[in-house]
């Protein structure tokens, strides 16, 4: 048998190579109680590569690498943002934001105005589907709302493709100074819980008593990258994030952003990332 001899330096590169592409992976908790935070995007800052926290607050993203910034993000606490290392667990600190003067209107609920995206479910055929990443629709506040100025209800269009229910989730939130979405929320996070086939999500938001800004707002859907959110494609031969979202049949203004890694991409931009530049589906419905 003939034995060769192997460079050192191959060899050492190789245990290098292995281990600054090992698992990342951790868990997030909260700060002031230790509970775990689910459904937690954690990204590879401006990249899609990512992964979402499960229940139990854990997470492990595949195709990152020792030494990659991670950003980790949630409504509600503030931003943090480290040098990966294999093992990563964290505690996130809530966030109190600054609240502006705030005018008490009373809720009366006798009036109410449609803000219509769609209309027939089953005629949806365009679709947002597979790929970690969130979709943000901008509101823009009309004088024809002044008369019901309270959000009392959303809803958009979803595509399951398994038979269990698939998680996914909503925020309504701000518009920040350089007008793209900003982590500060109208409501708490909404976590959604999608059936199989083509639905309509319908969330009654009021209880909430939001007003609608004067400055506008997001609807922001977020897909979450947990295993149990996959179904396999036989055509794609490959596994596919669930749910789909549905996208807007006419032709209106193009309102809708493409957020990935703690990026934002603006609508005219989209279209390079993900081929179009559709507005999600979403109704909303305003009452006095």
């Amino acid at each position: 048998m003939r034995i060769r001899n192997i460079p050192l330096f191959i060899v050492v590169n190789f245990f290098i190579t292995g281990f600054a592409f090992c698992q990342v992976s951790g868990r997030v908790i909260d700060e002031s109680n230790g509970q775990p935070i689910p459904y937690v995007n954690v990204w590879v800052k401006n990249t899609r590569i990512g992964a979402t926290t499960g229940e139990n607050g854990k997470y492990s993203i595949e195709g990152a690498k020792i030494g990659d910034t991670i950003l980790i993000s949630s409504l509600g606490y503030a931003n943090i943002q480290f040098s990966a290392e294999n093992e990563n667990n964290v505690a996130m600190k809530a966030k109190i934001n600054k609240l502006d003067e705030v005018v008490v209107i009373p809720m009366k609920n006798l009036a109410e105005f449609s803000v219509i995206s769609f209309k027939k479910v089953k005629k949806n055929r365009n679709w947002y589907n597979n790929g970690h990443y969130s979709l943000a629709r901008f509101f823009n506040y009309k004088h024809e709302y002044d008369k019901t100025p309270f959000l009392s209800q959303i809803s958009l269009i979803a595509l399951n493709a398994k038979m269990d229910n698939v998680v996914f989730r909503i925020r309504l939130v701000e518009v920040s100074p350089n007008g793209e979405p900003s982590d500060n929320g109208l409501t708490d996070n909404i976590i959604i819980e999608s059936q199989k086939g083509i639905n309509e999500i319908i969330v009654n938001i009021l209880k909430e008593k939001v007003l609608f800004p004067k400055n506008g707002f997001f609807i922001v859907v977020d897909r979450l990258n947990l295993e149990e959110n996959y179904s396999f494609n036989k055509t794609a031969k490959m596994d596919i994030l669930q749910p789909s979202i549905g996208m807007e049949r006419t032709e209106q203004e193009k309102n809708t952003w493409f957020g990935f890694g703690g990026k934002w991409i603006p609508p005219l931009e989209m279209k390079k990332f993900l081929g179009t530049n559709g507005n999600i589906a979403v109704n909303i419905k305003l009452t006095n």
